[in-house]
């Protein structure tokens, strides 16, 4: 099922809820050298980005209107995007099942039950770092399912990024796991880091400034920027309204994109959670999810939403398996393999943790 998009032009106003989140150091202990092997075989040089430096010990939520922050009031071009019902996942040309890892008792098989994985992440070498709550680890897997190792780990976390340089992190409510250079080290953070994507040498925080977690001479830090970026480098802003997303480029002309959302036939729809991510090649990729109401039932819809610097905007259906929720609030979740682009789909549901790839008739690359 493919639905095509639209587009119309209307100016939107600008009002970004801004967070800030801090960190400190904790438990620190080494691992196997079967892990410290793998944490540093995937090492490449990275950059630091422009932050303010490392954040005190604040929290603050405030309004900041950002619609002043250029020399002029940015023209906002419209492309409305809709989310249509979930698909059964073998009626999907456009997606391919690549692996499924079962729940058992060995230490190649996940937790017993659908709440004890609780997704995945995948480095340039293509092995795959499975957050495995209820062994209390963090298990691998090669890019057939094999396993490879686990780290113990007591509390896992819930989002996990794997950084260009071979670190892995791990965040939880106010815990962040660090896998690095065959140490982990447990951080607690003084209020929620609620992490929006990474661009292979920092995690970025939902909020504006966003926060910007990265490591600086070996040293954690957090800090504030204004603008996000794409693992080729590209600066652009993203920016979250109740019925809309605005993407804005830096160093473009000053057009913001702006994504509102109707259901199938333009029907009203409840825009949910959205996740995103990014390519080498500049292409910003996010997964949408709401609902509409029919009558005293509720239909789920979704789609997986693709646009370049250029303003191509391009379209996916996203199969139904990545609903069987993980646990609370975690429907669904992105990852972009960062040695091919190539946008996969990671859920789990009573059988196991599965894998998808985009394969089929690709968005703008």
């Amino acid at each position: 099922m493919r639905t095509d998009h639209c587009w119309r032009h209307r100016v939107l106003a600008v009002a970004v809820l801004a967070a800030a989140c801090t960190g400190s150091a904790g438990d620190v202990r080494e691992v196997s050298d079967t892990a410290t092997t793998a944490v540093e075989t995937a090492g490449v040089s990275t950059t630091v980005p422009e932050v303010s430096g490392p954040a005190t010990s604040t929290s603050t939520t405030s309004i900041v209107d950002d619609s002043t922050s250029g020399s002029a009031e940015p023209v906002v071009q419209e492309a409305v995007v809709e989310l249509t019902p979930l698909v059964a996942a073998e009626e999907l040309d456009v997606w391919e099942h690549v692996l499924t890892l079962g729940y058992g008792p060995g230490r190649s098989q996940l937790g017993f039950d659908r709440f004890g994985p609780e997704y995945a992440t995948v480095g340039r070498d293509g092995v795959w770092w499975v957050l495995d709550t209820m062994k209390k680890r963090v298990a691998r897997f090669d890019a057939e399912g094999r396993f490879i190792d686990d780290i113990p780990v007591e509390r896992p976390g819930q989002f996990p990024f794997l950084l260009d340089d071979g670190t892995f992190l791990a965040f939880g409510y106010d815990e962040l796991v660090v896998v690095r250079r065959g140490l982990v080290s447990t951080r607690r953070l003084d209020e929620s880091f609620s992490p929006l994507m990474d661009d292979g040498s920092v995690v970025f925080g939902r909020g504006y400034p966003y926060p910007a977690l990265f490591f600086s001479d070996g040293i954690l830090q957090i800090g504030k920027t204004e603008w996000l970026r794409t693992r080729g480098g590209a600066r652009f802003k993203l920016r979250s309204h109740p019925e809309t997303l605005e993407l804005e480029w830096d160093g473009r002309p000053a057009t913001v994109l702006g994504l509102s959302f109707v259901g199938p036939d333009g029907a009203a729809v409840t825009r949910g959670g959205f996740e995103v991510d990014t390519t080498h090649g500049d292409v910003v990729y996010l997964l949408v999810d709401g609902y509409r109401n029919e009558g005293d039932e509720m239909q789920l819809v979704a789609r997986l939403v693709a646009f370049t610097s250029a303003g191509v905007v391009g379209t996916v259906s996203v199969p139904g398996v990545v609903f069987d929720e993980a646990g609370p609030s975690t429907p669904a979740h992105l990852v972009i393999h960062p040695a091919t682009s190539t946008p996969h789909l990671v859920a789990v549901d009573v059988t196991g943790l599965h894998i998808w790839r985009l394969a089929g008739p690709e968005a703008p690359k």
